[in-house]
Formats: C-alpha cells, structure tokens, sequence
C-alpha cells in the first residue's frame, strides 16, 4: 500500500485504522462511521458507499473474468485491478495505454 497518491482509508468504526498494525504508521489519514448508528459520519461525511460499490461492481467483475481466484492469488489480482484503474481508463488502446504507463512511471517516481 502506498501514500504516494493521496490516498485516506475510510472504515467502519469497528475496524479502526488503531487496530490495524500493517496500516499504522504508513502516514494514511482516516475517518469511519460507525455502521450501527449511520451508513454517513454525520460529523465528518465519512462513508465506505464508495469501496463497497467499486467492490460490487468491478472488482467482482474482474474477478469472475479470470473464473475464480485462488486466495493466495487475491492480492496481485487486486493489485493489478487498482493499477489499471489508476491509470488506463476502460477499453483503453494504443496511445492511451502509452499514456498512462508514462503517468504510472511519473507519479511513482
């Protein structure tokens, strides 16, 4: 995981970023919403609609092309998923594609 792009993690409060020691410490901002009370933080907006919803539809999208993925393929298959939707929009061709390895290549290092 990495901080390079801005990332923030939203979670439910249940699940804080705390608790979580492979989070700690990366430099990630966090909010949560406690699932129990709201589906929105009233106080800050926090939400996870959006994950669950990229979740829902393109990851299990994804996943199902490749007809099944075995659990310890799950995270490189994620990996390359966030890749390509960070970088190539969908059905990207030819000079699009040379686009955004070079924006990959630029925001990376």
């Amino acid at each position: 995981m990495s901080d390079k792009f801005g990332s923030y993690v939203s979670t439910n409060e249940r699940h804080t970023l705390a608790n979580n020691p492979a989070l700690a410490g990366m430099g990630y901002s966090h909010q949560w919403v406690n699932h129990s009370e709201n589906f929105v933080n009233p106080a800050n907006g926090a939400h996870t609609q959006g994950i669950e919803g990229v979740w829902e539809v393109h990851v299990k999208q994804f996943t199902k092309i490749m007809r099944g993925v075995h659990r310890e393929h799950l995270p490189s298959y994620l990996d390359e998923f966030l890749w390509r939707s960070w970088f190539f929009p969908r059905g990207a061709r030819g000079n699009m594609i040379i686009t955004g390895l070079v924006i990959a290549i630029v925001r990376s290092y």
